[in-house]
């Protein structure tokens, strides 16, 4: 099984853990990030990443090029406040992303996995 780190304040639910095996992959959780200035270099040593947030999944493109992003869903919980519950992860593989100066290689190939 291939390892995954997850990016997130909160554990890997039941749920999410089921849904990344599916995918073939074991979530490694790392704690939370600031998802537009971390620094995202130890993330090389992972087969992939997964974050909620799309815009932190294009900040750790240079540094992992399989990126996988939690599709939420909301429930009402017991003390009516809403819940959120993972109902699926969309994990993608990016391709030619090569930045020279400010000028990227657009449009990368994306394909989901």
């Amino acid at each position: 099984m291939k390892r995954m780190a997850f990016i997130s304040r909160h554990k890997p639910t039941a749920e999410q853990e089921a849904l990344a095996r599916q995918k073939g992959y074991e979530l490694v959780h790392l704690g939370d990030r600031d998802g537009f200035s971390a620094d995202f270099s130890d993330l090389e040593s992972y087969d992939a990443v997964s974050v909620v947030h799309a815009a932190a999944a294009l900040r750790v493109l240079p540094y992992c090029q399989i990126v996988g992003i939690w599709e939420n869903g909301r429930r009402p919980g017991p003390d009516g406040k809403p819940e959120f519950y993972p109902v699926a992860l969309h994990v993608y593989e990016v391709a030619s992303m090569e930045v020279s100066g400010c000028v990227n290689s657009f449009p990368p190939q994306v394909r989901e996995l």
